[in-house]
């Protein structure tokens, strides 16, 4: 009996256990004005928040889309993000 090879074009989804929502985070800033401003900016692209976090005792604002669907959902928040002006912007789970 011959083993049977793997497709290498064959794809297939696997669900993630456990995983969260999924974002685009376009930025985390110390001042919560700047997030606010990018929060507005963004507003065109669907539910926007603005999550605090705190590393070594210092305030940040994550200014994030979402939560998104599915990754198609994300990829096409990310491109809408980045074509406003945040180009260090990234696809999320939390």
């Amino acid at each position: 009996m011959e083993p049977v090879r793997d497709d290498p074009g064959a794809t297939r989804e696997v669900p993630v256990a456990g995983a969260g929502n999924l974002y685009v985070q376009a930025g985390s800033f110390q001042n919560l004005q700047n997030a606010e401003a990018v929060r507005q900016q963004l507003a065109g692209l669907g539910p926007v928040e603005i999550q605090t976090t705190t590393v070594d005792g210092t305030p940040f604002y994550r200014v994030r889309v979402g939560p998104l669907s599915d990754v198609s959902a994300a990829d096409t928040s990310l491109q809408g993000v980045m074509q406003r002006g945040h180009n260090g912007a990234r696809i999320i789970v939390d």
